[in-house]
């Protein structure tokens, strides 16, 4: 469902889930043509959460577990998080503080990197805490 609660949305993409090849669901977005909102039509169950996203899930171990390839997905990572703070700072109507809330942060460097840019506070919320074990986040 869009931020706005419009139900003036249409497709916008479906996809397979990519780390999962097991799993041959395809799940369909839509695009609110009112907020410009991307939102999942059919998520997943939240009781099944946890078979996508175990303590191997690549994008919470973080770069180091690429072995000779994690500079380049360090350095990916980076580039990824500077464009999507780029889009957050797109439509920001003013310099005034603001609050982010990243859902699904997983790893939370995209919001860690917007607090610093963007004069925000912000949350980010998952439901496993292995994108940030062990980790030293700003505040």
């Amino acid at each position: 469902m869009p931020v706005c609660s419009s139900d003036n949305g249409s497709y916008y993409i479906a996809t397979k889930a990519l780390m999962h090849k097991a799993n041959q669901e395809r799940y369909i977005f839509n695009k609110c043509s009112s907020c410009h909102t991307v939102f999942l039509t059919n998520p997943v169950k939240e009781e099944v959460l946890d078979t996508y996203y175990t303590d191997n899930y690549l994008p919470y171990k973080g770069a180091a577990a690429w072995g000779k390839y994690s500079s380049f997905v360090a350095r990916s990572q980076q580039t990824l998080d500077c464009k999507r703070v780029q889009l957050v700072a797109r439509y920001l109507k003013s310099k005034k503080a603001f609050t982010i809330l990243d859902v699904g942060c997983g790893n939370p460097s995209f919001l860690n990197l917007a607090l610093q840019k963007l004069n925000a506070k912000g949350t980010g919320i998952d439901f496993s805490d292995n994108g940030w074990k062990n980790t030293k986040f700003d505040k």
